[in-house]
């Protein structure tokens, strides 16, 4: 659908008089969420569809997951008609319906901003004098009783010199535990990113085609748009604004420079003629660099846990490079390769069991032996297998999964035995009939 078939669509739900439809409609969705889809993350969804005051607020407030009976509730539309906004918006196919357990909470303060926002007026919590109660980042001092001194009341009644303007008192950033660790990953990415260069940052293999650039460029927008800080206390952590504009630029530019085949033509001449002069210097190349591979890993660990293995693949490749010299990041890429459904089966288990057999020889970790048996058995090697979880046990006796696999194992022997001893019960009594016969 196109961007102004799309916003026909909003239209002709937002204009129709269907007050049924859309109660209906919200019933159906009343137990969930919604949220901005990823495809219309960078799309001017605002002016395409001409929205009102009111709408582009639901529109920015969407860009974060929110449960729909809180959006009714907020008082921003009279009921029916944010029904009508919201279903034009899901039938326009620019808001997706999400399970309430991902929605961000929706916070008055939030609301005030985006409705000063739009309107392009400054807005800033009301403080007034510092107050007796809890400082709230998100909304500022209320309630309480000003905290005022009679002495300097009365110090500044005599005084005849000028006194300096009150400043606003500074107040550390309080973050709850999901907080702490966005900031952490976001931080973190941002002191990484100037090693990485767009194709690693972007997560795709170089000579992607402009459908995958995309891609990944929207799943990221969505990671590193400033709006995801909306609604929590991160918008006022300096450090995490900064680190997140500084993202997000970085991804504008990335797109910019390998978002079409001659973009990215120009820029693979500049990545070899990098390289050229980068051979001159092989000693300096050559040299281990733990931070940035320690940088790049912790990147591609976010990927690989979401199952990303092709964004993660690059990643771990971009930490080998960094340093080689590190068994346990060769471990890590030999499993993403393994796993990775990018690569065909065949070459993928190949490559996997040829950097394992060579790693094994280096590491007496446990965990890389139980991910070696894993391979060999995908490879049709089962005594080969065994023999690793048996090593795996026998270098981490706490390995779980190593320990469960020797158990499995143990089990079908037994079974294999079983079943031998009364397969050759069986025939006995057969050769006793044949032989009376």
């Amino acid at each position: 659908m196109s961007s102004r078939e799309q916003a026909n669509a909003y239209h002709k739900h937002r204009s129709a008089e269907d007050k049924a439809g859309n109660l209906a409609w919200a019933s159906r969705v009343g137990s969930r969420a919604l949220r901005v889809s990823p495809e219309a993350v960078a799309k001017d969804v605002e002016g395409t569809f001409e929205l009102d005051e009111l709408e582009r607020i639901i529109w920015r407030l969407l860009k974060l997951p929110r449960k729909y009976v809180e959006l009714e509730h907020a008082g921003l539309f009279e009921a029916d008609s944010l029904r009508a906004v919201l279903r034009g918006f899901v039938a326009a196919d620019v808001v997706d319906i999400v399970e309430a357990s991902e929605a961000k909470a929706l916070l008055p303060a939030e609301i005030k901003r985006l409705k000063a926002e739009v309107q392009g007026k400054a807005w800033r919590p009301a403080v007034g004098g510092l107050q007796a109660k809890v400082y709230r980042p998100d909304i500022g001092l209320e309630g309480g009783q000003s905290v005022s001194s009679s002495s300097s009341t009365s110090s500044s009644s005599t005084s005849s010199a000028p006194q300096a303007a009150p400043q606003a008192p500074q107040f550390e950033v309080l973050l709850n535990p999901d907080e702490k660790k966005l900031k952490a990953q976001l931080v973190n990415a941002a002191a990484q990113m100037t090693s990485l260069n767009h194709y690693v940052f972007l997560g795709v293999q170089q000579g992607a085609d402009d459908q995958t650039v995309r891609s990944a460029y929207v799943h990221l927008a969505r990671d590193y748009h400033p709006d995801r800080l909306s609604g929590t206390n991160l918008t006022n952590d300096r450090e995490t604004k900064d680190a997140v504009d500084a993202l997000f630029k970085r991804l504008g530019d990335a797109n910019k420079t390998i978002g079409t085949a001659e973009a990215r033509a120009r820029y693979d001449r500049e990545l070899a003629l990098q390289q050229t002069s980068s051979t001159s210097t092989s000693e300096t190349t050559r040299a281990r660099r733990p931070v940035e591979a320690r940088n790049a890993y912790a990147m591609a660990e976010t990927f690989f846990k979401r199952k990303e293995y092709k964004q993660a693949e690059v990643h771990y490749r971009q930490a080998v490079m960094f340093d080689a010299d590190e068994p346990m990041l060769q471990v890590a890429l030999a499993w993403c390769i393994f796993l990775n459904p990018d690569h065909p089966e065949a070459s993928r288990v190949d490559d996997a069991r040829k950097r394992f057999d060579e790693l094994v020889k280096k590491t007496k970790n446990g965990d890389a032996y139980y991910k070696y048996g894993r391979i060999l058995r995908e490879a049709g090697d089962e005594k080969g297998a065994l023999s690793a979880f048996e090593k795996a046990v026998e270098r981490s006796p706490g390995h779980v999964d190593a320990q469960r696999e020797l158990r499995l194992a143990l089990s079908r022997k037994e079974k294999a035995a079983e079943q031998k001893q009364q397969d050759a019960s069986l025939m006995g009594k057969f050769n006793k009939i044949f032989k009376k016969d």
